[in-house]
């Protein structure tokens, strides 16, 4: 059962880091242009930090979907994702307004709801981290494997359009 779990996590971790980087990817650009307007490093710095991340994310995921290297990705993801909640924190503190690129072009500001989502990422990648490395997750059968596959593959959609549901559920405004 554990195994599912963890192949649920890892589903959702690698979806969600493949739809990130293939939005960095087709606008490097407009990518670079957004962590120029956060100003959280030297604009002469962008570029480079603009490649880690993007750098990280694709370690995560290429360790993510390969078995042998499964806890490796998960530490690195929550890593990754425990550094991203922390910097979208620190920007809305500072008082900075400026729509998130997580998964694309987005007209809501950063703010709590991808906080919260980042840090809940990370703890869900720790957690399957450590399932995976105290031997409790073995992989699960092939057959076995497609409810976990189609269940992370749910959850990686709500993830990415997660923007939108809580826009769809928040009250008009007046």
């Amino acid at each position: 059962m554990t195994g599912l779990l963890v192949l649920t996590v890892r589903t959702v971790l690698a979806l969600i880091l493949l739809v990130s980087l293939a939005t960095k990817a087709r606008d490097r650009a407009g990518f670079l242009d957004w962590v120029r307007t956060l100003a959280v490093v030297p604009q002469r710095s962008v570029p480079a930090v603009g490649t880690a991340l993007a750098a990280a994310e694709g370690a995560a995921l290429v360790l993510l979907v390969l078995p042998p290297t499964q806890a490796a990705g998960l530490v690195l993801a929550g890593c990754v994702l425990a550094f991203f909640a922390g910097a979208v924190g620190w920007i809305v503190r500072r008082g900075v307004s400026v729509a998130c690129r997580c998964f694309g072009e987005s007209s809501k500001p950063m703010g709590t709801t991808e906080v919260i989502r980042n840090a809940l990422l990370s703890l869900a990648a720790w957690s399957a981290a450590l399932a995976a490395l105290l031997g409790a997750a073995p992989l699960p059968p092939a057959a076995d494997a497609a409810p976990a596959l189609l269940l992370g593959t749910g959850l990686a959609l709500v993830v990415v359009r997660l923007d939108d549901i809580v826009q769809l559920f928040s009250p008009l405004p007046r």
